[in-house]
């Protein structure tokens, strides 16, 4: 009889504790469910702060692309509009211009112009082993980089090249926003420095006279209809949206800059 009543204890024993547990597990999964109900902007803000994250780094790279593109307009000029006797400024009737295409003239002397990335200053590497050869009371040995900050606006495009028939006339050119030409006689500035130690050129202001440029070139004279006449020299031909050119070399010999 006594092991009758235990047996009977202990069942009693299992079925409440069976009993609490399920009503523990009951409760728990209302008060889950509940919450679900009463937060789905929260789910929502988890699914859009990933959206989000997605649309913010897809804008960062469309900025990025728009950012690292050249807007300059100097490259979008066809060459083709070019006109080879047009010349705005005192030009010679007889006399025609050739461009000289992929120009290597001032790499072969060790020259080299970039412009900086926020268009108010450029940098003109020299390789003295070659340059020392044109510029022969230098002592400079190595390559060297010099910069040109004087600018009061935005630089559009630079180059850098030589005129005439010999070498000693390269010059950096620096067509500005406004369509004018500020220029560096290469040898004249690097005189003017040569007693110190300093690395920075500067910029001898606007060329004269000189308007509405969007491109800078080397080209080669020559006469289409004269087989007589002496040509092949290098000019640097500053070029108007029209076509029209101006002769920069021409105008910079009539300087104090080049003897």
């Amino acid at each position: 009889m006594k092991t009758n009543k235990l047996w009977l204890g202990i069942l009693i024993g299992v079925l409440a504790s069976a009993i609490i547990g399920l009503s523990i597990f009951v409760v728990y999964d209302r008060v889950l469910n509940k919450n679900d109900e009463t937060n789905p902007e929260q789910n929502n803000n988890t699914d859009n702060n990933i959206d989000n994250s997605e649309n913010d780094s897809n804008t960062n790279a469309e900025e990025n692309t728009t950012n690292n593109q050249n807007t300059s307009t100097l490259t979008d000029f066809d060459m083709s509009n070019f006109d080879t006797t047009k010349e705005a400024i005192n030009g010679t009737a007889g006399w025609a211009y050739q461009p000289v295409t992929n120009d290597n003239s001032a790499s072969t002397v060790g020259l080299a112009i970039s412009l900086s990335s926020d268009k108010r200053s450029a940098t003109i590497t020299i390789d003295w082993s070659k340059y020392s050869q044109i510029y022969t009371t230098s002592t400079t040995t190595g390559t060297r980089e010099y910069h040109v900050t004087n600018f009061t606006q935005n630089i559009k495009e630079v180059y850098i090249g030589g005129f005439g028939q010999a070498n000693g006339y390269e010059t950096a050119f620096y067509v500005m926003e406004d369509g004018t030409v500020e220029y560096t006689p290469i040898i004249h500035a690097l005189e003017s420095i040569h007693t110190s130690s300093t690395s920075v050129l500067s910029s001898y202001g606007s060329i004269p006279n000189v308007s509405g440029v969007v491109r800078v070139i080397t080209a080669t004279d020559y006469c289409p209809n004269d087989d007589t006449c002496l040509g092949g020299s290098y000019n640097i031909l500053g070029i108007q949206s029209d076509g029209s050119f101006y002769d920069l070399s021409k105008i910079l010999s009539a300087t104090n800059y080049y003897n």
